[in-house]
């Protein structure tokens, strides 16, 4: 079996256990994502290794981020994101053969790998921002080795601490943070009165751009303001993971009923995102698709959201 075929059928594999998320309690629910997750990395990283041995002795360190780095990825409509990081720019011709071959690899496995995917130099780019435009910490923060070299991305990580020490996150706060509350205000994704949850193909996710998102920001927020650079180690990289450590360490101060309302919340938000998953999959003619959940479950979910995360970040 060539390697594309082997790909073929351990994706399938992991693609069917994916559609079963909706029939996980939330007990079950996390350890199921995260076993889930760990099976989409080992595939990954199995691409990677086998397409570009030259890598074992390379400076090139190549990183995921978003939900499959944090461990909480619910379905398949989001493609695995590849962030190539290199000592400095421009690089040269052996590390120029080795992107290309990873973006190649991203045209082959285009229902696998994201088609577009990030460089950074360490040498002449801020990795706190995404293409030197949009200050983006959580895609640096969040990230995860794949494969690689790991001293290169010990700096990238490194680095990421350094800017954030004398970097204004305003910003990050205002076009993030602040759009993420606007859109849970507006109940466009997530609306209560009729107790539906919408999941666009092309645009806007229920769940995830309105709740889930406050919830992430927030909690990464408080992070870069709140917890010095000797404990950065020891944060963890799952969110709930990270709530239960901000409290634990008294980096946030919220009453013990507030902080499992809030894990509970997040935990039941991210069930319903793993169904809005199945869903999408199961009607892929439909722009549209929508969840009905109990209203008066909804409502007060989006509340309390909305409540607890203004205690954590100040406002």
């Amino acid at each position: 079996m060539d390697n594309r075929s082997l790909f073929l059928a351990q994706w399938s594999s992991i693609a069917q256990r994916y559609l079963t998320l909706v029939q996980e309690t939330s007990i079950t629910f996390w350890p199921t994502v995260q076993d889930l997750s760990e099976q989409v990395l080992h595939l990954a990283r199995e691409i990677l290794s086998k397409a570009i041995p030259e890598l074992a002795s390379s400076s090139i360190a190549i990183a995921t981020t978003g939900s499959d780095s944090r461990l909480e990825k619910c379905g398949l409509g989001s493609p695995v994101e590849l962030i190539v990081i290199t000592p400095e720019k421009p690089v040269n011709s052996e590390q120029q053969t080795i992107i290309e071959t990873i973006n190649c690899l991203c045209s082959t496995y285009s229902s696998f790998f994201c088609p577009l995917i990030e460089h950074k130099g360490l040498a002449q780019e801020r990795v706190s921002y995404y293409q030197e435009k949009s200050l983006i910490p959580t895609r640096a923060f969040d990230a995860l080795l794949l494969v690689g070299n790991q001293d290169t991305f010990r700096l990238y990580k490194e680095k990421l601490w350094q800017e954030l020490k004398k970097t204004n996150l305003n910003p990050f706060k205002k076009e993030f943070l602040q759009r993420a509350r606007k859109e849970l205000n507006r109940g466009a994704l997530s609306d209560p009165s009729k107790g539906e949850i919408k999941y666009h193909k092309k645009g806007g996710r229920g769940a995830k751009h309105d709740i889930l998102r406050v919830v992430q920001y927030s909690i990464a927020l408080k992070i870069f303001s709140q917890v010095p650079q000797e404990q950065f180690a020891q944060i963890p990289q799952t969110v709930v993971g990270r709530i239960s450590w901000l409290q634990q360490n008294k980096h946030i101060t919220l009453a013990e009923q507030e902080c499992q309302t809030l894990l509970k919340n997040y935990t039941e938000t991210s069930i319903w995102y793993a169904q809005l998953n199945a869903l999408a999959h199961q009607y892929p003619e439909q722009d549209v698709v929508i969840l009905t959940v109990c209203p008066k479950n909804l409502y007060k979910i989006k509340e309390m959201t909305k409540e607890i995360t203004k205690k954590i970040t100040g406002n």
